[in-house]
């Protein structure tokens, strides 16, 4: 048996051709950690407990991919800020 490589056009038929990116909706999940601090009183004196609260955030946003190292740190990018928008905005209304 002899192995030989198999060029893309003839995988994939002469004349096609693969589009260079693609939009498609994206479900990005984002689990993190909060300190909550809580106090309890006792007859004998006040404490203050600190304890962490598991939370999640879900955004959704539609991206397009190409099969670049650029696109996929794009893709890293956009997630960051689409995670830390709400708290940016947040913070602006507070003011």
């Amino acid at each position: 048996m002899s192995s030989h490589s198999v060029s893309p056009e003839q995988a994939g038929g002469a004349g096609v051709q693969q589009p260079d990116s693609i939009a498609i909706p994206v479900s990005c999940h984002l689990a993190y950690e909060v300190q909550v601090t809580g106090s309890t009183t006792s007859q004998m004196k006040k404490k203050t407990k600190t304890t962490t609260k598991k939370q999640s955030k879900v955004k959704q946003f539609t991206y397009s991919f190409a099969p670049t190292k650029d696109n996929y740190i794009e893709l890293l990018n956009t997630m960051i800020i689409k995670h830390t928008t709400l708290k940016v905005k947040n913070k602006a209304s507070d003011e």
